[in-house]
């Protein structure tokens, strides 16, 4: 057990705290709206904490949802900065005022990531499905950069806003944010109703991340790109984060499933309930789990991605994707661009 555990250390947990949303994201893998029927309870949240900070994980993220419309919200943030691990918020932002950031400022937040999908307001307002969200979380990411707060701007690319991204990434220069965070649409949750609007071609995809890794050679804003995919000859200058699902990383719902990656939803494949078993057995023992972390599993991809000269290093890319249009967890993803 000891040996699997330093093997697979738990680095981050994305931590759903409620299903609750004031926004309707058309791309929204977990289609937030209403909140769900029970919800995790403090009580529970603070025995996952507990086990997680023995575990020695290092990052808590709060997730939704919007969680900061989750009443316990202060409290449970409270408590897990008793174990001093980095504490970061994902928000839409529209709720952020001088008194939310200054709460968040005595939490000690560590770092707050903001979505903006549009560069201006009506194709963010269209994403969201809500009048002056773009303003909102605008002049959210105002207050905290005036606060001293770290600030990420993160942005989903569909095919509404493909046009806008590295547009959005000139404004986050702008604000003064950094880094600045994308992540390729997939067809779950609500997005699923959303599919043929939104999703883009790998063609589509390369061009972009090229337009980005140039815009970022030329300023000091760290650019994160969710993609399993390298450029040919630039691998080690590459800012592309791999597949991490299962190995270090986890997620867990507001209903207590834990999830390889947030992306990882389909109910064959949870690893585990928290209200069932405890969240360290799961994480150690979960089958699925496991096979996300089998040493020779890019050997075991079908498909193209075996063959693929760069397979040591992105192993087949992101499973959710390659699961999500393929229902193969071995699948290659049918998503990358080398092929």
């Amino acid at each position: 057990m000891k040996n699997r555990s330093d093997q697979h250390r738990l680095i981050g947990v994305q931590l759903e705290i409620t299903n609750k949303c004031n926004l309707r994201c058309v791309h929204c893998y977990t289609n937030s709206g209403e909140k769900r029927p029970k919800e995790l309870t403090f009580k529970e949240l603070k025995r996952l904490i507990d086990e997680l900070a023995n575990l020695g994980v290092a990052e808590i993220s709060l997730s939704g949802g919007e969680p900061l419309l989750r009443k316990d919200f202060v409290k449970i943030a409270k408590y897990i900065k008793k174990y001093d691990i980095d504490l970061t918020l994902n928000t839409n932002g529209t709720l952020l005022n001088k008194n939310k950031v200054q709460t968040l400022t005595d939490l000690k937040f560590d770092f707050v990531s903001v979505s903006i999908h549009g560069n201006n307001p009506k194709i963010h307002n269209q994403i969201t499905q809500s009048l002056n969200s773009y303003e909102k979380a605008i002049n959210g990411i105002k207050i905290l950069k005036s606060e001293g707060v770290r600030v990420g701007i993160t942005a989903a690319i569909t095919n509404l806003n493909i046009n806008e991204i590295s547009l959005i990434f000139e404004k986050s220069l702008e604000l003064g944010v950094d880094s600045f965070y994308t992540f390729r649409f997939l067809p779950i949750g609500r997005g699923k109703m959303y599919s043929k609007e939104l999703e883009i071609t790998p063609k589509q995809h390369k061009m972009l991340l090229e337009t980005l890794r140039e815009k970022e050679k030329k300023c000091n804003v760290r650019l994160a790109v969710q993609a399993p995919f390298f450029f040919e000859g630039d691998i080690q200058e590459s800012n592309i984060i791999t597949c991490m699902a299962g190995k270090n990383i986890c997620s867990v719902t507001c209903t207590g499933d834990v999830l390889g990656c947030a992306g990882l939803r389909d109910q064959e494949l949870v690893a585990g309930n928290i209200r069932k078993r405890r969240f360290t057995d799961i994480w150690h023992n979960s089958s699925i789990l496991n096979i996300l972390r089998r040493r020779n599993f890019a050997q075991e991809i079908e498909g193209f991605c075996r063959k693929c000269e760069y397979n040591y290093i992105c192993k087949g890319g992101c499973r959710a994707t390659t699961y999500t249009y393929t229902g193969n967890i071995f699948g290659s993803d049918p998503t990358c661009w080398m092929e």
